[in-house]
């Protein structure tokens, strides 16, 4: 090097200067910091609020309620197996189902049945009033059985899926 030549920085100078470690812990701990309060935010309570009594609060919990929707669809004789998922938004219920369908079923019937059962049976047995939108998705078509269509189940009604 002679005397014009400018002096050109170590390009790892950066990587042993302590500031850039704590700058990077910074950062991760706010990204960690913000991942975790999003997490919390959007998270599903594991219980669901049915009414208020003279004695106290009752809940239900979200699985015990998805089971009831689940085994609401699967009594019907063209649903041959039903998946439900519940989340709440502003108090509302919303629930998303997904079925298999025989293939002999009408979609159209079939949906507009499932979502007045649900709503009715989540009224009756748990006397939870704030239900909105009951989603239904056919996620398959079961074939036709030989046996005249029991409904994809079989003589003691359990599903053979």
């Amino acid at each position: 090097m002679t005397e014009n030549d400018p002096i050109q920085p170590d390009p790892l100078a950066l990587f042993t200067d302590p500031v850039f470690y704590y700058g990077i812990g910074v950062g991760a701990a706010l990204f960690l910091l913000v991942f975790l309060a999003v997490w919390a935010f959007r998270r599903q309570p594991d219980t669901i609020s049915a009414f208020d009594s003279e004695n106290g609060h009752v809940t239900v919990s979200r699985r015990a309620l998805q089971e009831l929707i689940q085994g609401c669809c699967e009594r019907v004789n063209d649903v041959g197996r039903a998946k439900a998922k519940v989340s709440t938004r502003g108090g509302i219920i919303n629930t998303h189902v997904r079925l298999r369908l025989n293939s002999n079923g009408k979609l159209s019937s079939i949906s507009g049945y499932l979502q007045e059962q649900i709503s009715e049976v989540v009224k009756q047995n748990l006397a939870i009033e704030s239900m909105g939108n009951i989603d239904i998705v056919v996620v398959g078509i079961l074939p036709e059985h030989a046996e005249g269509g029991t409904g994809g189940k079989d003589n003691e009604g359990q599903s053979k899926l």
